[in-house]
């Protein structure tokens, strides 16, 4: 009676083990999942945060030197800056941002401008939020704000973009 049990029981667990699909199956999916979530970068990092830019199409001007990569709120904040910039480059840099905004525009993404070219003390601003389009597959939840800073006293120029 004791070795029927003992059969018995294992036949049931091989049954129970077989059922579901094969295992080499099971693991391949889950191979799968592991290679994609290695390959997403955290945005917490330089690296991350840069290849969203790239996904957005972003294209950071040459101007401007990486900083920092920040967390600010629900959203990881990346950082340029140059602290040498004369009246003509913060010119050249506001045209180049106006550009950057207009292509995500062109792509589909809609604008919301909170700040365009408002001086305050010296310092000029540009806020831009932008939501991206339904159909777009880009690793952003709610939205990217693009903004800037110009200091003219300091010549310091400052681009922000936030991505939650």
């Amino acid at each position: 009676m004791r070795k029927l049990v003992i059969v018995l029981s294992a036949v049931l667990f091989l049954f129970f083990s077989s059922c579901g699909g094969s295992s080499e199956q099971k693991g391949d999916a889950k191979q799968e999942e592991t290679i994609k979530e290695t390959k997403k970068l955290s945005k917490s990092t330089k690296e991350g945060m840069m290849a969203v830019l790239d996904e957005v199409n972003i294209e950071v001007s040459d101007e401007l030197k990486y900083e920092e990569v920040d967390r600010k709120s629900n959203a990881y904040v990346i950082s340029f800056k140059n602290d040498s910039v004369p009246e003509d480059t913060a010119t050249k840099l506001v045209e180049w941002f106006e550009n950057e905004v207009d292509k995500l525009v062109e792509a589909g993404w809609k604008k919301v401008p909170v700040r365009e070219n408002e001086e305050m003390m010296g310092i000029v601003f540009n806020e831009i939020i932008l939501y991206p389009p339904d159909k777009e597959d880009v690793d952003v939840t709610y939205g990217v704000k693009l903004s800037s800073t110009y200091t003219k006293e300091n010549q310091t120029y400052s681009f922000y973009v936030s991505v939650d």
